[in-house]
């Protein structure tokens, strides 16, 4: 078949009739795509007409169909679709009434001891649609049950109950360096509402984020954890709400040191290690200095775990 046809040469590929008003041309039709739309229809018809001849049909200026049994013919060897094995020409494959056939012989040949078949075809009738109606006669025995009591289950949890066991917006601590499946680190990142839709019900924009598209979860690393005091008075700020930061604090208090550690209070006086040396060490007055000791924080023994939150 020859190739496609050539698109005319005009600025979008379109024919146009021009406007004389405007001075608008016509698109020009060359002679050479002309003789090309000449020669790709023939050679088109050449081809529908080799399809028709091979059907043993001959051109008919009157028929609309010839193309259409050819194509029938070449699918299905005849102007009409089969519906049988045989109109498709397979011959080894085995028929509706082949598979009956073998069925019933396979009843009617069972052995007493094994005539379960032959049983439940009388049972039901020599019913056609005898698994069907099987089922429709089991369903009317008793329902589908769709909890674990409807099957007499009682040593099996239930969804509810394992929710319960860790509900959304719990938060345990893990010896391991990822989460578990079902919880998420404690770190203090946004997570979006309807992506964890469970912990945002529990714990909503208590720690921050918009509360509408998303929300965050407390960072609890590198963190101690002080129960929500709720107005018991344990915890000298009264103020304090669920999830808020407490920072670092000394309660008040002094250290009470010597004013001399030992040296005399005036000179010539002795008094304490210095008794009998008779050295004047100065008057002592005032506090003593110390030097500082400690780390970089004031903290209890610990261990450091993964704190995540249940979603």
């Amino acid at each position: 078949m020859q190739d496609q046809l050539k698109p005319i040469t005009s600025p979008d590929g379109l024919f146009h009739d021009g406007n004389p008003a405007t001075g608008e041309l016509g698109t020009i039709v060359t002679s050479d795509w002309l003789n090309g739309v000449q020669s790709a229809v023939q050679t088109t018809q050449q081809e529908l007409l080799s399809v028709i001849k091979s059907n043993g049909q001959n051109p008919d200026p009157a028929r609309k169909d010839q193309l259409l049994q050819a194509v029938q013919s070449i699918a299905w060897g005849g102007n009409q679709k089969p519906t049988t094995l045989a109109g498709y020409g397979i011959n080894d494959g085995a028929s509706k009434a082949d598979l009956q056939s073998a069925i019933s012989n396979l009843v009617a040949g069972a052995p007493g001891a094994l005539n379960t078949l032959q049983e439940l075809a009388a049972a039901l009738g020599n019913d056609a649609n005898f698994a069907a109606s099987i089922a429709k006669l089991l369903a009317g025995k008793a329902d589908r049950a769709s909890t674990l009591a409807g099957y007499g289950i009682s040593d099996g949890a239930t969804s509810t109950q394992v929710n319960a066991a860790a509900p959304a917006g719990m938060v345990a601590y893990f010896a391991m360096k990822d989460a578990p499946t079902g919880w998420l680190i404690a770190d203090g990142s946004m997570k979006s509402c309807k992506d964890y839709p469970a912990l945002f019900t529990a714990i909503g924009a208590i720690f921050g984020g918009d509360g509408i598209k998303q929300f965050q979860l407390p960072n609890l690393q590198g963190e101690f954890i002080r129960g929500w005091d709720r107005g018991r008075g344990a915890d000298p700020d009264s103020t304090r709400g669920l999830g808020s930061l407490q920072n670092h604090d000394f309660l008040s208090h002094s250290h009470a040191s010597p004013t001399t550690n030992g040296i005399p209070t005036t000179p010539g006086r002795e008094v304490g290690t210095n008794m009998g040396t008779g050295i004047d060490y100065g008057d002592g007055v005032g506090p003593v200095p110390t030097d500082k000791t400690g780390g970089a924080e004031t903290r209890p023994r610990n261990i450091a775990l993964l704190a995540c939150i249940k979603y």
